[in-house]
């Protein structure tokens, strides 16, 4: 099948046809679809039969909750998906002038279905927009999956307004000596020394400035990902 055969239909559109005698016009989306879904509904049904939630292994130290990263998200899901004939593409991309994330579930009959979420980064430095786009990644993979990979909070979080969420003293940061202390032991810590380590950074963590806090992200993520090589390799 030839892309010009294939036909696009924007949600927004679908919904136009649906809704005719509803006055009101429905906004722009960014979710689009092939033309037929049929198979590939058929395909997430079985996958989502034999899903199950991922393993809340990481600690977010702000709001003192647990959460699957989403080394362990994808561990859980992908492979689910691929026996159903299903593949999960996401890339980065531009949306309204804000960092985006594109996340596209194709079948191997050819249906497709893609949603873009955009991101709002605080700023728009490497690390920040790369955070971002991890998050984005993890929330739109289990949001499609249909598992829960994350502490209900009963929305408070989302409910908090600025003036909550804003710290009268903003944090001055950790030492730079006494940081760069904490971030090595990123590179050499094991499986029996990882529970120490989290503890640390929680203990720390209210007083690191925000690019402090990118950067122990960033190392949390490489150094879950080379302890999870190393006991699969020692298996």
């Amino acid at each position: 099948m030839t892309m010009s055969a294939v036909n696009v239909l924007n949600a927004a559109d679908v919904a136009k046809g649906t809704r005719a005698a509803i006055p009101a016009e429905p906004g722009p989306s960014t979710v689009r679809r092939s033309a037929c879904l049929s198979q590939l509904a058929g395909a997430m049904a079985k996958a989502q039969a034999e899903l199950k939630n991922p393993t809340k292994d990481s600690v977010n130290p702000h709001f003192k909750s647990r959460y699957a990263d989403l080394a362990t998200v994808r561990d859980v899901v992908v492979p689910v998906l691929v026996r159903n004939g299903l593949v999960v593409v996401q890339f980065p991309c531009d949306c309204d002038d804000v960092p985006a994330l594109t996340t596209l579930v194709v079948h191997t009959s050819g249906e497709w279905v893609e949603t873009t979420m955009k991101t709002r980064p605080l700023k728009l430095d490497p690390q920040a927009v790369g955070s971002a786009l991890t998050y984005a990644r993890r929330y739109s993979l289990q949001s499609i999956a249909g598992v829960a990979a994350d502490d209900d909070d009963d929305g408070n979080a989302a409910s908090q307004s600025p003036r909550q969420e804003r710290r009268e003293d903003p944090p001055r940061g950790v030492a730079a000596a006494d940081f760069a202390r904490l971030m090595s032991r990123f590179a050499s810590v094991d499986r029996a020394g990882w529970k120490t380590l989290v503890a640390d950074v929680q203990e720390a963590w209210e007083s690191m400035t925000e690019d402090q806090q990118n950067r122990v992200n960033g190392a949390t993520e490489d150094a879950k990902a080379r302890i999870k090589a190393q006991s699969a390799g020692g298996k």
